[in-house]
């Protein structure tokens, strides 16, 4: 199960500003967190939520001992400032934890150290206003990428998917780092217009080196420690390229060794 955050935001005149107490209590000061129709509090009334910064207040629980998956909750959040307390009631459905997000060509923690968490959880949640990354929205995209490498392979001198068992399944880097630019432009781009000049500038030109070197890869003119296509008669996939008429390179790769002929 995946912990679960109660948050509450408070602001005067457009300016977060502290309030006196933040707690959750419903109304009858009968329980703070509770499960609908199943009686009894999960969490007493008056649990308080602790000051994150200016306005801002958060409470995370330990989900997998807390709640059930599929079963609905509900809460109030109550604040007091000025002497005033006002609250607001609020629902939700438990949801079971997701598993990091999984990738043939990556992985979740080199897609991390990457980006930086903060930029991950940013373009994973459109509205910008995320506490935590949505793993989800990284597992579609590392899917997107693991099949755009496929695409743009197939048809070429290595096998694909890519097959890295003559080399202990140990994913090469620049494999990974296609993998972790595809994906990671699929979230900015999923993220609508108002990201537009930012993937242009920052992402885009690192997907296209991306493509750039996968159309390089399938022809033979660049190498990566991955398996060679074979044909229907089991014969290693060579490639002839030409930059003039008078100029070709032949590249096979017979027994996981490269050679040019």
């Amino acid at each position: 199960m995946n912990d679960k955050s109660f948050k509450f935001r408070y602001e005067k005149l457009g300016i977060p500003t502290d309030v006196t107490s933040a707690v959750l209590r419903d109304p009858t000061n009968t329980f703070g967190l509770q499960r609908v129709g199943a009686g009894g509090p999960v969490l007493p009334a008056g649990t308080p939520m602790p000051r994150i910064s200016a306005g801002y207040y958060k409470l995370t629980i330990d989900g997998d001992s807390n709640l059930m998956p599929g079963a609905t909750y509900e809460y109030w959040v109550e604040w007091t400032v000025n002497g005033l307390t006002d609250r607001r009631q609020k629902f939700f459905v438990a949801q079971p934890a997701l598993a990091d997000p999984i990738s043939r060509y990556t992985s979740y923690d080199a897609f991390l150290r990457r980006w930086g968490t903060k930029n991950v959880r940013e373009a994973s949640e459109p509205d910008n206003k995320a506490d935590e990354v949505n793993l989800q929205a990284v597992q579609d995209a590392f899917e997107f990428a693991d099949e755009d490498i496929d695409d743009e392979l197939r048809g070429g001198v290595v096998q694909v998917p890519l097959d890295f068992t003559p080399w202990d399944d140990f994913v090469p880097r620049k494999v990974r780092g296609w993998a972790d630019s595809l994906a990671f432009g699929y979230l900015y781009e999923k993220r609508g217009w108002q990201e537009k000049k930012v993937l242009k500038n920052k992402v885009q030109p690192l997907v296209e080196k991306a493509y750039n070197e996968m159309q390089m890869v399938k022809n033979g003119l660049l190498q990566i420690n991955a398996a060679p296509a074979v044909d229907s008669d089991g014969d290693t996939v060579s490639r002839e390229l030409g930059t003039v008429d008078t100029w070709y390179q032949w590249y096979r790769y017979p027994d996981g060794v490269w050679i040019r002929v």
